[in-house]
């Protein structure tokens, strides 16, 4: 009696089990085929070795187009489970048609390298792969970090309608993810503009990874348009900390194209806090910012009594030291800083400007006795640049 108790509702609760499963069963996307493969063959084909055996399994992914999208969504999500390894073991056995019609409901097992796969495929669709968008962005989630990486390019590649999800995730609470979604931005070729404040923002996030994804993602924008310029020169003269630092190593990746923002970087290289400081002087150095004004402030960085800044400034001249006359006195006097990274920049940038520095001979003689090989290399060297010829 006591064990018919508890059977009616153990097999009450084992049917509503199967309903839900039946129901779910029927509700996942049927695996299209081609040429007598399901889909999630073909793609995990993509991961493998062999080159023709990838191009092959490339072609038959984009044949299949917007249809495989949806299957592959399901396999970007997959979860192994045991039951789910034995039904596919025995599945494979069955003939083609009904194999498609079984196995079509239920991803092969590895999970991870079914996401791996799935992600790949997404990429290679391209625009066609839109409807995955808020799938690929929380696969960026993805503990595999090879199916997270594989998530930022299918993003990138998806194009303008991946920025809403992509901005989304970089308000996430997660580093990693908000570091993804700032490089897969990046990799978008146009329609990015939505993303624009997201990315300036990232700037100043607390993570110096993301920080550092955000700039090199407003860089390759930078590069192709003005707007982009504008708002960095906006963060250079009005932000403040982190932000105004990884701005201004934005300007330093592009280069000519910000030349603009010289004036800003001059005013954050007298005002700003050390970091942003340091990081606004190595830039002028990049940009070889030989006007009297940039020069004056190299040379006001030499008796920094940071020696970071110190050491940019030094770098910043041997940048100029073609094109504008740095001070050579000053500049001799940091052969004997404490720093030997500085004492050995010091001999170098002396050196590059050749016969024009003949003052330092002296201090450039003493410290072939420098306690640190490198500086005595340096200074070494540039004996033998300022005597090799006779000054102009």
């Amino acid at each position: 009696m006591r064990s018919r108790k508890f059977l009616f509702p153990g097999l009450g609760f084992l049917a509503v089990c199967l309903a839900l499963g039946l129901l779910a069963w029927r509700s996942l996307p049927p695996c299209p085929a081609h040429q007598g493969r399901l889909l999630d063959q073909w793609a995990l084909d993509l991961l493998s070795p062999d080159p023709p055996t990838r191009e092959r399994a490339a072609a038959a992914v984009k044949t299949l187009g917007t249809n495989g999208v949806p299957r592959l969504i399901t396999l970007l999500e997959a979860r192994d489970t045991p039951w789910k390894k034995y039904g596919w073991n025995y599945g494979l056995k069955l003939p083609l048609p009904i194999r498609r019609r079984v196995l079509g409901r239920f991803a092969p097992p590895g999970a991870s390298t079914r996401r791996l796969a799935a992600a790949q495929a997404l990429a290679l669709l391209g625009a066609e792969a839109r409807a995955a968008a808020p799938a690929l962005a929380r696969a960026l989630e993805d503990p595999v970090m090879e199916v997270h990486w594989q998530a930022v390019a299918a993003l990138g590649s998806i194009g303008s309608d991946a920025v809403p999800e992509t901005v989304r995730s970089l308000q996430s609470t997660n580093a990693v993810v908000r570091r993804g979604a700032a490089h897969a931005l990046g990799r978008i070729q146009a329609g990015w503009d939505p993303a624009l404040p997201a990315l300036l923002e990232a700037l100043d996030d607390n993570d110096p990874q993301v920080r550092a994804a955000a700039a090199d993602s407003l860089a390759a924008l930078a590069r192709s348009g003005s707007r982009v310029q504008a708002r960095l020169v906006e963060v250079l003269e009005h932000g403040h900390g982190a932000g105004q630092e990884a701005a201004a190593k934005v300007v330093a990746g592009i280069e000519q194209g910000l030349r603009g923002a010289i004036p800003a970087l001059r005013k954050l290289a007298r005002e700003g806090a050390p970091a942003p400081r340091r990081q606004a002087i190595e830039t002028l150095g990049v940009l070889r910012a030989a006007d009297p004004e940039s020069v004056a402030l190299f040379s006001r960085g030499l008796e920094d009594p940071d020696p970071q800044i110190r050491l940019a400034s030094v770098k910043a001249l041997a940048q100029v030291s073609a094109r504008a006359g740095p001070p050579v006195e000053k500049l001799a006097a940091l052969l004997s800083d404490p720093s030997a990274e500085i004492r050995q920049w010091t001999a170098l940038t002396l050196g590059r400007m050749g016969p024009g520095a003949r003052p330092a001979t002296a201090r450039l003689e003493s410290a072939l006795q420098d306690e640190a090989e490198p500086v005595r290399t340096a200074a070494r060297e540039a004996l033998d640049k300022i005597q090799s010829r006779p000054p102009e």
